[in-house]
């Protein structure tokens, strides 16, 4: 991963963490960062995030993220940014892969939470943006 992709998931991240956590706190942000391994080598004595909890923390941040490309593509008829719905999409998918609905445990019931809201078009006491 190339370090402008790398400074691009760390501000989606970031950005999850400062609009969505403050109204779903369901992850530890120190803990999430850590487990995130995006050191090389990774951390052996740490045991990596689900895979379909990061792409729901990265589509949550392209939501909400004012990247300049991000904001570009908000500019397309309709208002919808059509990276948000790539990245929604594929979050959804993974975990739809991965089995996060049908088995249980701790990583699936925060991924499911998590995901359920990032799909539905109802507000969950986020900012609405115009769709002008």
């Amino acid at each position: 991963m190339s370090f402008t992709h790398l400074r691009f998931a760390l501000d989606l991240v970031e950005v999850f963490f400062q609009i969505v956590h403050t109204r779903l706190p369901l992850l530890n942000p120190e803990q999430f960062r850590s487990r995130l391994q995006l050191t090389s080598p990774p951390a052996t004595n740490i045991p990596p995030l689900h895979p379909a909890l990061v792409a729901t923390v990265l589509a949550w941040g392209t939501k909400f993220s004012e990247h300049p490309l991000l904001v570009a593509d908000r500019k397309r008829p309709g208002g919808q940014s059509l990276l948000a719905k790539t990245l929604i999409n594929r979050a959804r998918e993974l975990a739809e892969a991965l089995k996060v609905h049908r088995v249980p445990s701790s990583d699936h019931v925060v991924i499911a939470l998590l995901i359920e809201p990032l799909q539905n078009r109802e507000s969950y006491g986020f900012p609405v943006y115009s769709r002008n």
